[in-house]
């Protein structure tokens, strides 16, 4: 059976940096991704995005974006980020 129109359904976004990962200098963590859960109407038009806010998160390599309904992939978006 099909969610009717503007349902309202769970997601994830997932973010995926590329390796060794984003470190924070402050904490010493790394991040190898960034999720995020959040609720979107079936049919209208959302965007998600990942600001670059400090240095250190501006890994070069393949960053990976996706976003999930129940474990099942609706969008996957690779890219490239190079060294300034």
């Amino acid at each position: 059976p099909r969610a009717p129109e503007r349902a309202i359904v769970p997601l994830r976004a997932i973010w995926r940096f590329p390796a060794p990962g984003l470190r924070d200098p402050r904490s010493g963590k790394v991040y190898t991704e960034s999720v995020e859960n959040f609720r979107s109407p079936i049919g209208e038009p959302r965007q998600r995005g990942y600001g670059l806010d400090n240095d250190w998160e501006l890994v070069p390599g393949e960053w990976t974006f996706e976003i999930l309904y129940a474990e099942r992939r609706l969008l996957s978006h690779t890219f490239t980020v190079y060294k300034p």
